[in-house]
């Protein structure tokens, strides 16, 4: 079995070399194909166009896009996904090379990446033990915590947080009050079925708090450590949530705004997955645009050294936030983290790739 694994990895690794990728995309094209086609047949296709393009738009309209996303994808490996939130619909060949792609961030993730260093943050409670410093909260799972324990950890902190420990884009995360009424017994075994990480509630800094108070809203810096040094990349990205929803992510519904790296002030409008554009906050009204991320010095040295803790995992998308205490707050580490921009950033990528 652990031949087997090791063979699967280095298989993995080979990902990271053009000649691969090269070799094994026509198998990419044809699965992309057929889910391409499974996607047009049941509609799935036609509802990204109505609300990305134009419902409106006539059956010519949409067979030319039907055949620009193949195109996209033959070109530049991109998703169905990437079409639409890349804008690639309205833009011309020339600038879609800027973006990358689902189809070319494999090579880089795994040219950045070693495969036998993911697990490290493909599994949260791993990401904690191995970052526990840099938490400012504790962070149990059921399976190596005793019920007594467990129940002394609700009611010592009134809210916890649950999310299962190898899923990412905040899939199953929610916030538990802890009241009278709640059966701690239940909700232990249902945390031991989930395989799920039980966290403190981290106590925001009311600033940042104040753009939607029942998420968590956070800053995402990515991280390449190269030859030399630790470069921080463009841009970095601050994650709000919106309407009711707990989480901050992107593809959750949440709000991003891209972040100026050198100097912390916001200077784009905030865009969520379908592209709506937001100078202010939809639901509190505090203005994105020019808005400036407090302590932000202190943030990017932070995560400077998040970098080097495992610094075989070169590149890193860091999730932090500052507590009500100004102190910076590592939420998770992401080894994938995606390669993604509203302005694109491959030329950039690429540069950096040669100084590891």
């Amino acid at each position: 079995m652990r031949r087997l694994k090791s063979i699967k990895t280095e298989i993995s690794s080979l990902q990271r070399y053009l000649w691969f990728s090269l070799l094994i995309k026509p198998y990419r094209l044809f699965r992309f194909f057929r889910i391409f086609v499974r996607s047009v047949l049941n509609k799935e296709v036609s509802k990204q166009i109505d609300l990305y393009i134009s419902s409106t738009l006539s059956r010519k309209g949409r067979l030319l896009i039907y055949f620009d996303i193949l195109l996209a994808n033959l070109t530049l490996g991109a998703s169905i996904t990437n079409y639409f939130t890349f804008n690639f619909y309205n833009m011309p060949f020339g600038k879609r090379r800027e973006f990358i792609t689902d189809g070319q961030s494999r090579r880089l993730l795994y040219a950045f990446n070693p495969p036998k260093y993911h697990e490290i943050f493909l599994d949260k409670y791993q990401t904690y033990n191995k970052f526990r410093n840099y938490y400012e909260r504790e962070i149990i799972i059921a399976e190596s915590t005793e019920l007594e324990f467990f129940k002394e950890f609700c009611i010592r902190n009134r809210q916890i947080f649950i999310k299962p420990r190898n899923l990412s884009r905040g899939q199953g995360a929610r916030k538990i009050e802890i009241e009278e009424s709640i059966n701690l017994e239940s909700l232990y075994q249902e945390c031991l079925d989930n395989q799920v990480i039980i966290e403190e509630v981290i106590d925001p800094h009311p600033d940042l708090a104040r753009f939607h108070p029942q998420s968590l809203n956070t800053i995402r810096i990515t991280t390449v450590v190269t030859k030399n040094d630790v470069r921080l990349m463009k841009p970095a990205f601050f994650k709000m949530g919106k309407n009711d929803s707990i989480n901050d992510n992107w593809s959750d519904g949440g709000i991003l705004a891209e972040v100026d790296i050198d100097t912390g002030i916001i200077h784009s409008f905030g865009i969520d997955k379908y592209l709506n554009q937001y100078a202010k906050h939809p639901n509190s009204k505090k203005h994105i645009i020019g808005y400036q991320i407090p302590y932000w010095e202190e943030l990017k040295g932070f995560v400077r050294e998040l970098a080097l803790v495992v610094p075989q995992n070169r590149r890193v998308g860091w999730d932090i936030t500052l507590n009500n205490l100004n102190k910076p707050v590592l939420v998770e580490g992401n080894h994938y983290g995606d390669f993604f921009t509203f302005s694109g950033n491959r030329k950039l990528y690429e540069e950096t790739l040669k100084e590891i």
